[in-house]
Protein backbone atom coordinates (compact mmCIF):
# COMPACT_ATOMS: atom_id res chain seq x y z
CA UNK A 1 0.00 0.00 0.00
CA UNK A 2 2.90 2.23 1.14
CA UNK A 3 4.84 1.33 -2.49
CA UNK A 4 1.22 2.39 -4.63
CA UNK A 5 0.74 5.94 -2.73
CA UNK A 6 4.51 6.71 -3.02
CA UNK A 7 4.10 5.80 -6.59
CA UNK A 8 0.92 7.85 -6.76
CA UNK A 9 3.06 10.51 -5.62
CA UNK A 10 5.93 10.14 -7.34
CA UNK A 11 3.30 10.10 -10.98
CA UNK A 12 1.82 13.08 -9.14
CA UNK A 13 4.85 15.20 -8.70
CA UNK A 14 5.86 13.73 -12.27
CA UNK A 15 2.99 15.56 -13.70
CA UNK A 16 3.00 19.04 -11.56
CA UNK A 17 6.45 19.27 -13.12
CA UNK A 18 6.17 17.94 -17.14
CA UNK A 19 3.36 20.59 -16.65
CA UNK A 20 5.15 23.24 -15.45
CA UNK A 21 8.34 22.61 -17.63
CA UNK A 22 5.65 22.72 -20.69
CA UNK A 23 4.03 25.68 -19.39
CA UNK A 24 7.65 27.50 -19.16
CA UNK A 25 8.36 26.55 -22.79
CA UNK A 26 5.31 27.99 -24.51
CA UNK A 27 5.76 31.56 -23.09
CA UNK A 28 8.69 33.99 -22.44
CA UNK A 29 10.95 34.00 -19.48
CA UNK A 30 13.32 36.76 -18.14
CA UNK A 31 15.89 36.78 -16.00
CA UNK A 32 17.25 39.56 -14.25
CA UNK A 33 20.32 37.73 -12.63
CA UNK A 34 22.03 36.16 -15.53
CA UNK A 35 24.06 39.09 -16.97
CA UNK A 36 25.24 42.46 -15.61
CA UNK A 37 23.89 45.49 -17.82
CA UNK A 38 27.23 45.66 -19.44
CA UNK A 39 27.09 41.89 -20.49
CA UNK A 40 23.38 42.48 -21.69
CA UNK A 41 24.98 45.23 -23.93
CA UNK A 42 28.24 43.19 -25.04
CA UNK A 43 27.48 40.03 -24.82
CA UNK A 44 23.13 40.05 -26.09
CA UNK A 45 22.58 43.07 -28.17
CA UNK A 46 25.56 43.61 -29.92
CA UNK A 47 27.98 40.27 -29.79
CA UNK A 48 30.24 41.79 -32.85
CA UNK A 49 34.03 41.49 -33.12
CA UNK A 50 33.24 44.63 -35.22
CA UNK A 51 31.93 46.72 -32.81
CA UNK A 52 33.86 48.54 -29.72
CA UNK A 53 31.73 49.74 -26.84
CA UNK A 54 32.39 51.73 -23.76
CA UNK A 55 30.95 53.79 -20.84
CA UNK A 56 28.14 51.68 -20.15
CA UNK A 57 25.35 53.22 -17.73
CA UNK A 58 21.83 52.54 -17.14
CA UNK A 59 19.19 53.55 -14.86
CA UNK A 60 15.35 51.92 -13.48
CA UNK A 61 13.73 52.25 -10.45
CA UNK A 62 16.27 50.65 -8.49
CA UNK A 63 16.28 52.89 -5.86
CA UNK A 64 12.19 52.03 -5.19
CA UNK A 65 12.81 48.60 -5.29
CA UNK A 66 11.89 47.78 -9.36
CA UNK A 67 14.52 46.26 -11.90
CA UNK A 68 13.02 47.31 -15.42
CA UNK A 69 16.44 45.64 -17.17
CA UNK A 70 16.26 41.75 -18.11
CA UNK A 71 17.28 39.39 -20.59
CA UNK A 72 14.52 37.10 -21.78
CA UNK A 73 14.20 34.46 -24.06
CA UNK A 74 10.90 32.77 -26.32
CA UNK A 75 11.46 29.13 -25.12
CA UNK A 76 10.06 27.37 -28.25
CA UNK A 77 6.23 29.99 -27.96
CA UNK A 78 5.28 31.79 -30.17
CA UNK A 79 6.57 35.21 -29.70
CA UNK A 80 8.61 37.02 -32.86
CA UNK A 81 12.15 37.42 -31.06
CA UNK A 82 14.12 34.38 -30.21
CA UNK A 83 16.18 36.35 -26.87
CA UNK A 84 17.49 39.39 -25.99
CA UNK A 85 17.17 42.34 -23.45
CA UNK A 86 13.96 43.83 -21.96
CA UNK A 87 13.75 47.18 -20.72
CA UNK A 88 10.41 47.94 -18.73
CA UNK A 89 8.53 50.53 -16.67
CA UNK A 90 8.13 47.90 -14.23
CA UNK A 91 9.76 45.08 -13.05
CA UNK A 92 10.86 43.18 -15.70
CA UNK A 93 10.69 39.66 -14.64
CA UNK A 94 7.08 40.27 -14.28
CA UNK A 95 6.76 40.66 -18.21
CA UNK A 96 7.08 36.98 -19.21
CA UNK A 97 4.00 35.38 -19.99
CA UNK A 98 1.24 34.63 -20.21
CA UNK A 99 -1.03 37.47 -19.26
CA UNK A 100 -2.79 36.70 -16.19
CA UNK A 101 -1.74 39.54 -14.44
CA UNK A 102 -2.27 43.10 -14.90
CA UNK A 103 1.25 45.42 -14.64
CA UNK A 104 1.10 48.07 -12.49
CA UNK A 105 4.67 47.74 -10.84
CA UNK A 106 5.72 50.98 -9.86
CA UNK A 107 2.95 52.67 -9.38
CA UNK A 108 3.14 56.15 -7.36
CA UNK A 109 6.67 54.70 -6.43
CA UNK A 110 8.40 57.93 -7.07
CA UNK A 111 10.16 56.45 -9.73
CA UNK A 112 10.35 59.49 -12.43
CA UNK A 113 10.76 59.99 -15.62
CA UNK A 114 13.08 60.66 -18.58
CA UNK A 115 14.06 64.83 -19.77
CA UNK A 116 15.25 63.94 -23.03
CA UNK A 117 13.02 61.00 -23.87
CA UNK A 118 10.18 63.70 -23.38
CA UNK A 119 11.76 66.22 -25.27
CA UNK A 120 12.41 63.95 -28.40
CA UNK A 121 9.79 62.58 -28.78
CA UNK A 122 7.85 65.58 -27.56
CA UNK A 123 6.12 63.83 -24.99
CA UNK A 124 4.93 65.39 -21.26
CA UNK A 125 4.68 64.18 -18.12
CA UNK A 126 6.74 60.75 -17.78
CA UNK A 127 6.98 58.59 -14.93
CA UNK A 128 8.80 55.28 -14.15
CA UNK A 129 11.42 55.34 -16.78
CA UNK A 130 14.45 52.81 -17.97
CA UNK A 131 17.55 53.60 -20.08
CA UNK A 132 20.62 51.54 -21.10
CA UNK A 133 23.25 54.06 -22.96
CA UNK A 134 26.66 53.48 -24.21
CA UNK A 135 29.24 54.83 -26.76
CA UNK A 136 30.84 53.13 -29.61
CA UNK A 137 33.04 54.45 -32.62
CA UNK A 138 31.25 52.37 -35.80
CA UNK A 139 33.54 50.60 -38.20
CA UNK A 140 30.84 50.69 -40.86
CA UNK A 141 28.56 53.65 -42.14
CA UNK A 142 25.35 52.70 -40.20
CA UNK A 143 23.86 50.91 -37.36
CA UNK A 144 20.52 48.85 -36.72
CA UNK A 145 18.37 47.50 -33.94
CA UNK A 146 15.03 45.21 -33.92
CA UNK A 147 12.35 45.09 -31.68
CA UNK A 148 8.90 45.26 -30.67
CA UNK A 149 7.23 47.55 -28.49
CA UNK A 150 4.39 46.14 -25.74
CA UNK A 151 1.93 47.70 -23.75
CA UNK A 152 -0.16 47.15 -20.63
CA UNK A 153 -2.32 50.38 -22.50
CA UNK A 154 -3.60 48.45 -25.35
CA UNK A 155 -6.66 47.36 -24.10
CA UNK A 156 -9.80 49.80 -23.86
CA UNK A 157 -9.76 53.39 -24.61
CA UNK A 158 -5.94 53.47 -23.07
CA UNK A 159 -4.29 53.64 -26.56
CA UNK A 160 -6.40 56.78 -27.78
CA UNK A 161 -4.95 58.53 -24.26
CA UNK A 162 -1.87 57.18 -23.01
CA UNK A 163 1.42 57.56 -24.73
CA UNK A 164 3.56 55.21 -23.01
CA UNK A 165 6.66 55.93 -25.27
CA UNK A 166 10.32 55.10 -25.80
CA UNK A 167 13.34 56.07 -28.33
CA UNK A 168 16.87 55.07 -29.32
CA UNK A 169 18.60 58.50 -29.05
CA UNK A 170 21.82 58.42 -31.33
CA UNK A 171 24.09 61.19 -30.60
CA UNK A 172 26.89 62.57 -32.39
CA UNK A 173 30.42 63.94 -31.59
CA UNK A 174 28.98 67.12 -31.56
CA UNK A 175 25.85 67.15 -29.88
CA UNK A 176 23.21 66.27 -32.28
CA UNK A 177 20.81 63.80 -31.50
CA UNK A 178 18.06 61.73 -33.26
CA UNK A 179 15.34 59.33 -32.52
CA UNK A 180 15.69 56.24 -34.46
CA UNK A 181 12.96 54.40 -32.61
CA UNK A 182 10.27 55.84 -35.10
CA UNK A 183 7.34 54.32 -37.33
CA UNK A 184 8.54 53.53 -40.64
CA UNK A 185 7.73 55.93 -43.53
CA UNK A 186 6.96 58.68 -41.30
CA UNK A 187 8.11 62.52 -42.53
CA UNK A 188 8.43 64.01 -40.16
CA UNK A 189 9.30 60.60 -38.09
CA UNK A 190 6.46 59.39 -36.12
CA UNK A 191 7.83 58.04 -32.49
CA UNK A 192 6.17 54.99 -31.66
CA UNK A 193 3.82 55.52 -28.70
CA UNK A 194 0.82 53.39 -27.53
CA UNK A 195 -1.01 55.97 -29.29
CA UNK A 196 0.81 56.58 -33.15
CA UNK A 197 0.64 52.49 -33.17
CA UNK A 198 -2.99 51.19 -32.55
CA UNK A 199 -5.43 49.02 -34.35
CA UNK A 200 -8.07 51.54 -33.60
CA UNK A 201 -10.26 51.80 -30.53
CA UNK A 202 -14.71 50.80 -31.48
CA UNK A 203 -16.09 50.14 -28.00
CA UNK A 204 -19.35 49.60 -29.22
CA UNK A 205 -17.97 47.62 -32.33
CA UNK A 206 -19.74 49.81 -35.34
CA UNK A 207 -16.70 50.39 -37.15
CA UNK A 208 -17.13 54.05 -37.08
CA UNK A 209 -14.20 55.08 -34.71
CA UNK A 210 -16.11 58.00 -33.68
CA UNK A 211 -18.32 57.39 -31.11
CA UNK A 212 -18.05 58.28 -26.98
CA UNK A 213 -19.30 55.52 -24.94
CA UNK A 214 -19.75 55.86 -21.54
CA UNK A 215 -17.07 58.04 -20.36
CA UNK A 216 -14.60 57.18 -23.15
CA UNK A 217 -13.84 58.09 -26.74
CA UNK A 218 -12.91 56.37 -29.69
CA UNK A 219 -10.65 57.01 -31.61
CA UNK A 220 -9.67 55.46 -35.30
CA UNK A 221 -6.41 52.87 -35.89
CA UNK A 222 -2.58 54.83 -36.20
CA UNK A 223 -0.29 52.94 -38.14
CA UNK A 224 -2.33 49.87 -37.80
CA UNK A 225 0.02 47.57 -40.39
CA UNK A 226 2.88 47.88 -37.74
CA UNK A 227 0.78 46.91 -34.97
CA UNK A 228 0.95 42.84 -34.15
CA UNK A 229 -1.68 41.57 -31.45
CA UNK A 230 -3.87 42.01 -28.73
CA UNK A 231 -3.82 38.99 -25.78
CA UNK A 232 -7.04 38.95 -24.39
CA UNK A 233 -6.43 39.13 -20.49
CA UNK A 234 -5.95 35.77 -18.78
CA UNK A 235 -4.89 34.40 -22.27
CA UNK A 236 -1.84 32.10 -22.39
CA UNK A 237 -0.14 34.57 -24.75
CA UNK A 238 3.48 34.42 -24.60
CA UNK A 239 4.27 37.84 -22.64
CA UNK A 240 2.54 39.20 -19.99
CA UNK A 241 1.28 42.42 -22.22
CA UNK A 242 -2.08 43.68 -23.30
CA UNK A 243 -1.00 43.98 -27.21
CA UNK A 244 2.32 44.92 -29.32
CA UNK A 245 3.89 45.58 -32.59
CA UNK A 246 5.39 43.64 -35.34
CA UNK A 247 9.34 43.50 -35.36
CA UNK A 248 10.68 46.80 -36.38
CA UNK A 249 13.95 47.48 -36.86
CA UNK A 250 15.32 51.32 -35.93
CA UNK A 251 18.37 52.13 -38.28
CA UNK A 252 20.70 55.28 -39.24
CA UNK A 253 23.78 56.46 -40.81
CA UNK A 254 26.70 57.20 -38.76
CA UNK A 255 30.13 58.24 -40.03
CA UNK A 256 32.88 55.48 -39.19
CA UNK A 257 35.40 56.26 -36.89
CA UNK A 258 33.34 59.19 -34.72
CA UNK A 259 32.53 58.47 -31.41
CA UNK A 260 28.34 57.84 -30.68
CA UNK A 261 26.53 57.62 -27.83
CA UNK A 262 23.36 55.58 -28.04
CA UNK A 263 20.67 55.69 -25.62
CA UNK A 264 17.76 53.10 -25.56
CA UNK A 265 14.89 54.38 -22.74
CA UNK A 266 11.57 54.00 -22.08
CA UNK A 267 8.74 55.19 -20.01
CA UNK A 268 4.82 55.71 -18.60
CA UNK A 269 2.88 58.68 -19.85
CA UNK A 270 0.38 60.50 -17.92
CA UNK A 271 0.39 58.05 -15.09
CA UNK A 272 2.78 55.50 -13.56
CA UNK A 273 0.18 52.79 -13.96
CA UNK A 274 -0.13 50.15 -16.63
CA UNK A 275 3.54 48.69 -17.76
CA UNK A 276 5.36 48.80 -21.53
CA UNK A 277 8.27 47.51 -22.24
CA UNK A 278 11.07 47.24 -25.50
CA UNK A 279 11.96 44.04 -26.16
CA UNK A 280 15.23 43.92 -28.41
CA UNK A 281 16.78 41.02 -30.41
CA UNK A 282 20.22 39.31 -29.71
CA UNK A 283 22.64 40.55 -31.75
CA UNK A 284 20.35 43.13 -33.52
CA UNK A 285 23.44 46.04 -32.86
CA UNK A 286 23.63 45.56 -36.73
CA UNK A 287 27.20 46.37 -37.94
CA UNK A 288 25.61 44.60 -41.32
CA UNK A 289 26.46 41.45 -43.23
CA UNK A 290 23.73 39.47 -42.00
CA UNK A 291 22.31 36.89 -44.10
CA UNK A 292 18.87 36.63 -42.44
CA UNK A 293 17.66 32.88 -41.26
CA UNK A 294 18.05 30.36 -42.78
CA UNK A 295 15.30 28.82 -45.63
CA UNK A 296 14.44 25.50 -45.56
CA UNK A 297 11.57 23.25 -46.61
CA UNK A 298 11.96 21.64 -43.10
CA UNK A 299 11.68 25.63 -41.90
CA UNK A 300 8.70 26.35 -43.83
CA UNK A 301 10.20 29.04 -45.66
CA UNK A 302 11.91 28.22 -48.71
CA UNK A 303 12.77 29.50 -51.63
CA UNK A 304 10.50 28.58 -55.03
CA UNK A 305 12.49 27.51 -57.82
CA UNK A 306 12.77 30.26 -61.00
CA UNK A 307 12.45 32.72 -58.51
CA UNK A 308 16.51 34.04 -57.48
CA UNK A 309 16.52 35.26 -53.73
CA UNK A 310 19.03 37.83 -53.38
CA UNK A 311 21.78 37.49 -50.28
CA UNK A 312 22.81 40.91 -49.05
CA UNK A 313 26.06 41.20 -47.02
CA UNK A 314 25.85 45.34 -47.35
CA UNK A 315 28.45 46.81 -44.61
CA UNK A 316 29.30 50.23 -46.29
CA UNK A 317 31.71 51.65 -48.47
CA UNK A 318 35.20 49.91 -47.12
CA UNK A 319 34.35 46.30 -47.15
CA UNK A 320 35.50 43.58 -49.43
CA UNK A 321 33.36 40.07 -49.90
CA UNK A 322 34.07 36.76 -50.52
CA UNK A 323 31.47 34.49 -51.13
CA UNK A 324 31.27 30.31 -51.03
CA UNK A 325 28.67 28.17 -51.99
CA UNK A 326 28.92 25.04 -49.83
CA UNK A 327 32.04 25.38 -48.84
CA UNK A 328 33.97 26.63 -52.20
CA UNK A 329 34.34 29.27 -54.14
CA UNK A 330 32.09 30.35 -56.38
CA UNK A 331 32.12 29.28 -60.61
CA UNK A 332 30.32 29.70 -63.32
CA UNK A 333 27.55 27.28 -63.74
CA UNK A 334 26.44 27.02 -59.95
CA UNK A 335 23.60 29.41 -59.79
CA UNK A 336 24.77 32.37 -58.68
CA UNK A 337 25.45 36.30 -59.39
CA UNK A 338 27.37 38.84 -57.59
CA UNK A 339 26.08 42.19 -57.60
CA UNK A 340 26.90 45.31 -56.35
CA UNK A 341 30.18 44.83 -56.08
CA UNK A 342 30.21 41.60 -54.17
CA UNK A 343 28.40 42.89 -51.57
CA UNK A 344 25.30 41.08 -52.86
CA UNK A 345 24.72 37.70 -54.33
CA UNK A 346 21.82 36.49 -56.75
CA UNK A 347 20.99 32.53 -56.05
CA UNK A 348 19.08 29.81 -57.80
CA UNK A 349 19.88 26.96 -56.34
CA UNK A 350 19.84 25.10 -53.04
CA UNK A 351 23.37 25.20 -51.19
CA UNK A 352 25.02 26.56 -47.68
CA UNK A 353 26.33 30.30 -48.83
CA UNK A 354 28.71 32.05 -47.12
CA UNK A 355 30.36 35.19 -46.93
CA UNK A 356 33.74 36.40 -45.55
CA UNK A 357 33.39 40.41 -44.83
CA UNK A 358 36.82 42.40 -44.79
CA UNK A 359 36.69 45.93 -42.93
CA UNK A 360 39.20 48.37 -43.67
CA UNK A 361 41.05 48.81 -40.48
CA UNK A 362 40.91 45.17 -39.57
CA UNK A 363 37.54 44.04 -38.50
CA UNK A 364 36.61 40.90 -40.15
CA UNK A 365 33.32 38.82 -40.66
CA UNK A 366 31.43 35.35 -41.38
CA UNK A 367 27.82 34.97 -42.09
CA UNK A 368 26.38 32.23 -43.67
CA UNK A 369 22.87 30.64 -44.58
CA UNK A 370 21.23 27.67 -45.73
CA UNK A 371 18.86 28.07 -48.93
CA UNK A 372 16.52 25.76 -50.32
CA UNK A 373 14.43 25.74 -53.38
CA UNK A 374 10.97 24.13 -53.63
CA UNK A 375 8.75 23.06 -56.71
CA UNK A 376 6.27 25.62 -57.44
CA UNK A 377 2.38 24.77 -59.34
CA UNK A 378 2.65 24.11 -62.81
CA UNK A 379 -0.20 26.08 -64.02
CA UNK A 380 -1.85 26.82 -67.69
CA UNK A 381 -2.07 30.45 -68.90
CA UNK A 382 -4.60 32.19 -69.81
CA UNK A 383 -7.58 29.79 -69.78
CA UNK A 384 -10.88 30.99 -70.50
CA UNK A 385 -14.30 30.02 -69.17
CA UNK A 386 -17.30 30.89 -71.54
CA UNK A 387 -20.84 31.33 -70.11
CA UNK A 388 -24.24 31.88 -71.54
CA UNK A 389 -26.43 34.70 -71.36
CA UNK A 390 -29.78 34.76 -71.04
CA UNK A 391 -30.78 37.91 -71.41
CA UNK A 392 -28.24 39.56 -73.97
CA UNK A 393 -27.24 42.41 -71.81
CA UNK A 394 -23.39 40.85 -71.77
CA UNK A 395 -23.38 40.25 -68.36
CA UNK A 396 -23.72 36.53 -66.91
CA UNK A 397 -22.66 34.25 -63.69
CA UNK A 398 -19.42 32.61 -63.54
CA UNK A 399 -18.63 29.96 -61.42
CA UNK A 400 -14.18 30.36 -60.98
CA UNK A 401 -13.89 27.31 -59.54
CA UNK A 402 -14.62 25.64 -63.12
CA UNK A 403 -11.32 26.86 -64.36
CA UNK A 404 -9.16 24.99 -61.82
CA UNK A 405 -8.66 21.92 -63.62
CA UNK A 406 -8.12 23.84 -66.93
CA UNK A 407 -5.48 25.69 -64.76
CA UNK A 408 -3.34 22.90 -63.45
CA UNK A 409 -3.86 18.97 -63.41
CA UNK A 410 -2.78 18.57 -59.82
CA UNK A 411 -5.66 21.30 -58.76
CA UNK A 412 -7.09 18.55 -56.12
CA UNK A 413 -4.03 19.76 -54.23
CA UNK A 414 -3.58 23.07 -54.59
CA UNK A 415 -5.45 26.04 -53.67
CA UNK A 416 -7.09 28.55 -55.76
CA UNK A 417 -8.17 31.93 -54.61
CA UNK A 418 -9.30 34.48 -57.36
CA UNK A 419 -8.45 38.31 -58.09
CA UNK A 420 -9.18 41.45 -59.93
CA UNK A 421 -5.53 42.21 -60.91
CA UNK A 422 -2.99 40.02 -61.51
CA UNK A 423 -0.67 42.12 -59.11
CA UNK A 424 -3.54 42.04 -56.39
CA UNK A 425 -2.97 37.76 -56.88
CA UNK A 426 0.93 37.95 -56.47
CA UNK A 427 0.12 40.13 -53.42
CA UNK A 428 -2.52 37.36 -52.14
CA UNK A 429 -3.67 39.60 -50.09
CA UNK A 430 -7.35 40.07 -49.04
CA UNK A 431 -7.40 43.43 -51.19
CA UNK A 432 -9.28 42.27 -54.68
CA UNK A 433 -9.74 39.05 -53.40
CA UNK A 434 -12.93 37.63 -55.04
CA UNK A 435 -15.08 36.13 -52.50
CA UNK A 436 -18.19 35.43 -54.38
CA UNK A 437 -16.45 33.31 -56.97
CA UNK A 438 -18.95 30.72 -57.51
CA UNK A 439 -21.29 33.47 -58.70
CA UNK A 440 -19.10 35.90 -60.55
CA UNK A 441 -20.54 38.48 -63.05
CA UNK A 442 -18.13 39.56 -65.25
CA UNK A 443 -17.80 43.49 -64.71
CA UNK A 444 -17.82 44.28 -68.44
CA UNK A 445 -20.09 43.23 -71.14
CA UNK A 446 -18.77 39.94 -73.08
CA UNK A 447 -15.01 40.00 -72.13
CA UNK A 448 -13.57 40.18 -68.92
CA UNK A 449 -10.29 38.90 -67.01
CA UNK A 450 -9.63 37.55 -63.47
CA UNK A 451 -6.87 36.11 -62.40
CA UNK A 452 -6.00 33.00 -60.26
CA UNK A 453 -3.52 32.50 -57.74
CA UNK A 454 -2.72 28.97 -57.25
CA UNK A 455 -0.60 27.67 -53.91
CA UNK A 456 1.23 24.50 -53.05
CA UNK A 457 2.39 24.40 -49.29
CA UNK A 458 5.37 27.04 -50.11
CA UNK A 459 5.51 28.62 -53.51
CA UNK A 460 2.38 29.93 -55.87
CA UNK A 461 2.21 30.61 -59.38
CA UNK A 462 -0.45 33.22 -60.94
CA UNK A 463 -3.01 32.37 -64.01
CA UNK A 464 -4.93 34.65 -66.15
CA UNK A 465 -8.74 33.67 -66.51
CA UNK A 466 -10.48 35.11 -69.80
CA UNK A 467 -14.45 35.32 -68.95
CA UNK A 468 -16.31 35.31 -72.69
CA UNK A 469 -20.28 35.90 -72.18
CA UNK A 470 -22.21 34.06 -75.26
CA UNK A 471 -25.27 36.42 -75.95
CA UNK A 472 -26.71 34.54 -78.24
CA UNK A 473 -30.64 33.91 -77.90
CA UNK A 474 -33.54 32.91 -79.52
CA UNK A 475 -36.01 35.66 -80.67
CA UNK A 476 -39.56 35.29 -79.43
CA UNK A 477 -41.17 35.21 -82.53
CA UNK A 478 -38.99 32.23 -83.83
CA UNK A 479 -41.06 28.78 -84.67
CA UNK A 480 -40.09 25.96 -86.30
CA UNK A 481 -43.88 23.32 -88.28
CA UNK A 482 -42.68 19.75 -88.39
CA UNK A 483 -45.22 17.65 -90.14
CA UNK A 484 -45.17 13.73 -89.99
CA UNK A 485 -47.27 11.45 -91.94
CA UNK A 486 -49.90 8.51 -90.13
CA UNK A 487 -48.22 5.69 -91.06
CA UNK A 488 -50.97 3.49 -89.12
CA UNK A 489 -53.25 1.32 -91.35
CA UNK A 490 -55.81 0.76 -88.89
CA UNK A 491 -56.56 4.37 -87.53
CA UNK A 492 -55.14 6.88 -89.94
CA UNK A 493 -56.80 9.72 -87.79
CA UNK A 494 -54.69 8.54 -84.39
Amino acid sequence: MKLKEGLEKTFLLFCVLSSLILKSQSNVTVDDQQFTVQELVEDVLIDSPCAVVENITFSTGTAQGFNGIGYFEANNSNFEIERGIILSTGIAVNAGGPNNTELVDGNDAGWGGDTELGAITGTSSLFNATYIQFEFVPTIDFISFDFLFASEEYTQSFPCIFSDVFAFILTDSAGNSRNLAVVPGTNPPVPIKVTTVHPGVDLNNDGDFNDFVGNNSECPPQNENYFNRNIPFGNSGPINFNGYTEVLTASGSVIVNERYTIKLVIADNADTSLDSAVFLAAGSFDIGGDLGNDRTIAGGNPGCLGTPIVLDATLGTSATYTWLKDGNPLVPGDGTTILSGGARLEVTQDGTYSVNIDISGGCNTTESVIIEFDTPPNVQNPVTLLQCDNDTDGFSLFNLSEANTLISNNAANEVFTYYQTEQQAINGTQTGRITDFTAYSNPTITNSTVYARVETTHCFETSRIDLQVSTTQIPANFNLTYTLCDDSDSDPDD
